[in-house]
């Protein structure tokens, strides 16, 4: 009779879909040909590599974000349940090069699609709100990069094409 697989550990406790993650565990044994392995909520993981107290796994591409239960399978045997965080997917397309802000009047996250140096787009600078929707702002810059935020709320945006400062209003206009 086989013993039922532990999962004593997992990291990163945060991860995306399609992310690899590192499982200790305890009594895994996998059967080339088998059920055996990681499953994230009842999805199949994919495994890079397995060892009897460690495997590498890629959480599946199509998972939803939010808690998700991952469990061994070894020789028909269940391990128990680990929880672990997955993001979703909140906006694509975008050609990010600094990092989003987030808007402290309203919690709304501030995104670039900057483009190729130079090249200016019909759309820039987006607002990703808390309910997930996405607006574009009315004026394009050319190639933003950087976005902050001063003490009083006030967005600043960069142009990294030609070394520009802007302020933006609060109706999403340039200053």
């Amino acid at each position: 009779m086989s013993q039922a697989p532990i999962i004593k550990g997992i990291g990163p406790s945060f991860a995306i879909p399609g992310a690899e993650i590192a499982l200790e565990c305890e009594g895994f044994f996998a059967r080339l040909g088998s059920d055996d392995g990681c499953y994230a909520d009842d999805v199949r993981c994919g495994v890079v590599a397995a060892a009897s107290r460690r495997l590498l796994v890629t959480l599946p591409a199509k998972l939803a974000g939010g808690e998700t239960i991952l469990r061994l399978i070894s020789g028909g045997e269940s391990s128990n349940a680990f929880r672990i965080n997955v993001g979703s997917l909140e906006a694509e397309d975008m050609h990010i090069v600094a990092n989003p802000a987030i808007d402290p009047t309203d919690d709304s996250m501030i995104l670039t699609r900057s483009g190729p140096r130079g090249q200016q787009l019909p759309a820039t600078l987006f607002r990703l709100e808390a309910d997930g929707f996405l607006d574009s702002f009315p004026d394009a810059i050319l190639n933003p990069t950087g976005i902050a935020f001063d003490r009083d709320g006030n967005l600043f945006v960069t142009n990294r094409a030609e070394g520009e400062i802007y302020q933006i209003g609060r109706d999403g206009s340039l200053t």
